[in-house]
């Protein structure tokens, strides 16, 4: 019983997916573009590298903003830059 309850948790932690077209790191933070043009990032946020508003770090892809028209990304240490 035990086994498949455990089973059953490492499946449901791990099911987003996403197609990214461009996908850059920083320093401890990564962004990429989607293939629908929208903006992801995850990772350290300490300083707000991510651009979400917030300084907490992000364990999973999430999205930046609502635009879906990015066509460029870059990262620094501790800075991120889209286009």
């Amino acid at each position: 019983m035990k086994k498949i309850l455990l089973i059953a948790l490492l499946s449901a932690s791990y099911s987003f997916s996403q197609c990214f077209v461009q996908i850059v790191s920083g320093e401890q933070h990564t962004i990429a573009i989607a293939d629908d043009g929208t903006l992801w990032g995850w990772g350290s946020n300490g300083v707000g590298e991510l651009g979400l508003g917030t300084t907490s770090n992000v364990l999973t892809p999430t999205q930046i903003g609502s635009d879906n028209d990015w066509v460029d990304i870059s990262c620094g240490a501790y800075h991120s830059m889209a286009l």
